[in-house]
């Protein structure tokens, strides 16, 4: 996956995981990496549960205040949640070159 390919070039100093899910029932992914820290932010937009943040991705970023300023971002979702992420960094002044998005849609 991303994370492994990328983990030897000692690229990122910090890494934040926002997942997001419509229940908690659908996490199929927690990060278990011995060799890297990521603080993991699982996103829950249809549940409340206790240690996990109620809403959508772009909600919970903004609640949090993460400064993005000269962040990466890699994003992977349905098209209005990548066009929605869209419109939230470029609200708040982070460069578009550095994100990185792939859309996918749900198949029968």
């Amino acid at each position: 996956d991303f994370l492994d390919n990328n983990i030897g070039e000692y690229r990122f100093s910090e890494i934040f995981l926002f997942f997001g899910v419509r229940f908690k029932k659908d996490l199929f992914f927690k990060p278990n990496y011995k060799n890297i820290k990521i603080k993991f932010f699982p996103c829950l937009s249809r549940e409340d549960v206790e240690d996990h943040y109620k809403g959508y991705v772009q909600q919970v970023l903004e609640f949090l205040n993460i400064d993005l300023s000269e962040a990466e971002i890699y994003a992977c979702g349905s098209p209005n949640m990548i066009n929605s992420t869209s419109s939230f960094l470029n609200q708040n002044k982070v460069c578009l070159d550095n994100f990185y998005f792939d859309e996918f849609v749900e198949s029968n």
